[in-house]
C-alpha cells in the first residue's frame, strides 16, 4: 500500500472518529434540545399559565376581602372593582395559555372539570360583586354607628331637658345645634351618594329647632313659667324629637341595607364561593403537580441524555486519541524505519561500500525507493568491478550501461576504449623501434666485417670503399628511419599522455557521480528528518 493511501487511511480513520464524536454530541444535544423544547414550548407555558391563574385567583380573593370590608370608602371600593377587571383579564390569559397546549385524555378531563368549577366560582364572584356594588357609602358601618350614637345623644338630651323642667332648674345641655355631636358630624360629613345626602339634609331644620326649644324653655324657667315650659316640652320638643328620630331611622336603615348587602357578600365569599375555591385550588394544584412531574421527567431525561452523550463522547474521544496515536505510530514506523535504513545504506555508499543491500519488501514509495537504491548499488558495484579490472590491466571486461543516460558507464567505456587504443599504439611504436634497432645492429656488424677485411687486404679498399660508401648511404637511410621511428614513438607517448588525461577526466566524472550520490544521501537524510518530525 502506498504512503499516500496509508496516510489517507489513517487520517480518514481519525476523521471518522471525529465524525462519530460529533454525531454522538449532536445526538445528545438534539435529544436534550428536544426535551428542553418540550419544556419550553409545552410545560413552561402550562406552568406559566397555571401560575397566572393561581396568582390572580388569590389576588381576586384578596381584592374581594377588601371590597366587602364595610370600613373602606366608596372610592376605594371602586378602585377594587377596577383592579378586579384587570385581574380577571390576567386570569383568563393564563387559562388560555394553559388550555392552548396539547394534552392527553386525562389532562383534558381534568381541564373540563376545572373549567366548570372556574365558571361556578366566577358566577359566585359576580354575585358578590353585584352585592358589593349596592354599597356606595363611605364607611357605612362607621356611619351607622355614628348615627346610633348621635340618636342616643339626642334622646338623652331631651330626657335631661325634661328633668330640668320637672325640677324647675336651668337646662345645662348644649343649646347650639352646630356644636353638638350631630351638628359637628353633619358639618364635616361628605358623600357622593345623592340619596343619602338628601336623607342627611333632613336633619338640618328639626335639629336646629330642637336646640332652639331648649333655649326657649330655659327662658320660661327663668321667668318661673314652668307650666308653659311643660307645655312647650310636650307640644314642641317631643314632636321635633320624633321627626329627628325618623330621620335617624331612615338614615340608619339606608346604611344598614348597605351593610346587609356587604354581609351577604361576605357570606358568599366565606361560604359557597370559598367551597368552590377550595375545590378549584385543589384541582389547580393537581394540574400544576402533573405538569411539574412531566417537566421533572423531561428534565431528568435531558440530564440523562446529556450524561450519556458526555460519556460516549469521552469514550469516543479516548478511542479516537488511542486510534490516532496507534495509526500515527504505525504509519510513522512504516516510514521512519525504512528511511533510517536507507540513510545508513546511502552513507555506506558514500564511503565506497557497495556490499550492503536494503532488500525491503514494501510495495509503497519507500519500498520503490529502496529498490532503486539497491539497483544503484548494484550498478555502482558492477562499475567498480570493471574499474578494478582496468586498474589490473584487464581491458576485456564489458561495461553494461544502466540506461542510455548512464554518465558513469559512458565515462568508463570511453576510458577503457582510450586505454585500449593507447596501449595498442604504444605496442606498435615499440615494435617499430625494435625493428629499426635490429636493422642498425645488422648494419653495424656489416660495417665491422668490412673493416676487418680492409686490414687483411688493402687491395680491396677501393672496392670496399665503394661498397662502404654504399653501406654508409644505407646507414644514413637507416638512421633516418630510426629518427622517424623515434618521432613515431614520441607521438605515441603523447597520444598515451592524452589518453591518460581522458582517463583522469573519466575518473573526475566518477568523482562527480559520487558527489551526486552524496546529494541523494543528503535528500534521504532530510526526508528521514521530516518523517521523524511527523
Amino acid at each position: 500500500m502506498r504512503i499516500f493511501h496509508k496516510l489517507l487511511l489513517g487520517f480518514g480513520g481519525v476523521a471518522l472518529i471525529c465524525a462519530a464524536v460529533g454525531l454522538i454530541g449532536w445526538y445528545g444535544v438534539n435529544r436534550t434540545g428536544h426535551n428542553l423544547h418540550q419544556i419550553d414550548s409545552v410545560h413552561l407555558p402550562e406552568n406559566q399559565g397555571l401560575a397566572l391563574v393561581m396568582e390572580f385567583l388569590n389576588y381576586i380573593e384578596s381584592t374581594e376581602r377588601t371590597m366587602i370590608n364595610p370600613g373602606i370608602t366608596a372610592k376605594q371600593r371602586t378602585q377594587a372593582y377596577d383592579r378586579l377587571a384587570g385581574a380577571w383579564a390576567e386570569l383568563e390569559k393564563g387559562w388560555e395559555t394553559y388550555a392552548s397546549v396539547d394534552k392527553g385524555p386525562d389532562e383534558l378531563a381534568m381541564l373540563e372539570k376545572t373549567k366548570g368549577d372556574l365558571a361556578r366560582w366566577k358566577a359566585e364572584h359576580q354575585k358578590l360583586v353585584d352585592l358589593a356594588k349596592e354599597c356606595d357609602l363611605d364607611d357605612p358601618d362607621g356611619v351607622r354607628t355614628t348615627l346610633l350614637a348621635r340618636e342616643i345623644d339626642h334622646l338623652n338630651w331631651v330626657r335631661a331637658l325634661e328633668k330640668a323642667v320637672a325640677a324647675g332648674r336651668t337646662f345645662t345641655g348644649q343649646l347650639d345645634h352646630s356644636q353638638c355631636g350631630l351638628g359637628q358630624w353633619l358639618a364635616s360629613y361628605q358623600t357622593d351618594n345623592g340619596t343619602f345626602r338628601t336623607i342627611v339634609k333632613k336633619f338640618d331644620a328639626p335639629h336646629e329647632k330642637l336646640h332652639a326649644y331648649g333655649e326657649k324653655i330655659n327662658s320660661l324657667l327663668a321667668a318661673g313659667n314652668r307650666g308653659r315650659a311643660n307645655e312647650m316640652l310636650r307640644q314642641e320638643v317631643t314632636p321635633t324629637l320624633e321627626e329627628i328620630l325618623a330621620v335617624f331611622n331612615e338614615a340608619g336603615s339606608y346604611a344598614k341595607n348597605q351593610l346587609d348587602a356587604l354581609e351577604e357578600a361576605r357570606r358568599i365569599s366565606f361560604g359557597s364561593k370559598r367551597e368552590i375555591n377550595l375545590v378549584l385550588q385543589g384541582e389547580l394544584d393537581q394540574m400544576a403537580e402533573e405538569v411539574s412531574k412531566e417537566t421533572d421527567l423531561l428534565r431528568d431525561e435531558a440530564e440523562a441524555a446529556a450524561g450519556r452523550s458526555k460519556l460516549w463522547s469521552l469514550l469516543a474521544v479516548l478511542f479516537g486519541v488511542a486510534s490516532a496515536m496507534g495509526a500515527g505510530f504505525f504509519i510513522a514506523r512504516q516510514i521512519s524505519v525504512p528511511m533510517i535504513k536507507g540513510v545508513k545504506f546511502a552513507e555506506e555508499i558514500a564511503r565506497g561500500i557497495f556490499s550492503s543491500r536494503l532488500r525491503l519488501e514494501s510495495q509503497d514509495e519507500i519500498g520503490q525507493f529502496a529498490k532503486s537504491l539497491d539497483h544503484m548499488a548494484d550498478s555502482l558495484a558492477r562499475q567498480v568491478g570493471v574499474a578494478d579490472a582496468i586498474a589490473k590491466g584487464d581491458l576485456s571486461g564489458k561495461i553494461e550501461l544502466s540506461s542510455a543516460d548512464d554518465a558513469l558507464g559512458h565515462a568508463l567505456q570511453a576510458m577503457q576504449q582510450n586505454l585500449y587504443d593507447t596501449i595498442n599504439q604504444t605496442k606498435l611504436a615499440s615494435n617499430e623501434i625494435a625493428s629499426g634497432s635490429l636493422q642498425i645492429a645488422d648494419s653495424s656488424q656489416v660495417l665491422a666485417q668490412g673493416a676487418s677485411e680492409q686490414a687483411s687486404s688493402l687491395e680491396e679498399i677501393s672496392s670496399a670503399m665503394t661498397e662502404m660508401a654504399s653501406q654508409t648511404k644505407m646507414t644514413a637511410d637507416n638512421a633516418r628511419q630510426a629518427r622517424d621511428l623515434s618521432s613515431t614513438a614520441r607521438q605515441a607517448a603523447e597520444n598515451g599522455n592524452r589518453q591518460m588525461q581522458q582517463m583522469i577526466s573519466a575518473m573526475e566524472e566518477i568523482r562527480s557521480a559520487g558527489q551526486n550520490v552524496a546529494n541523494v544521501i543528503k535528500v534521504i537524510d532530510e526526508i528521514a528528518f521530516q518523517t521523524n518530525m511527523l
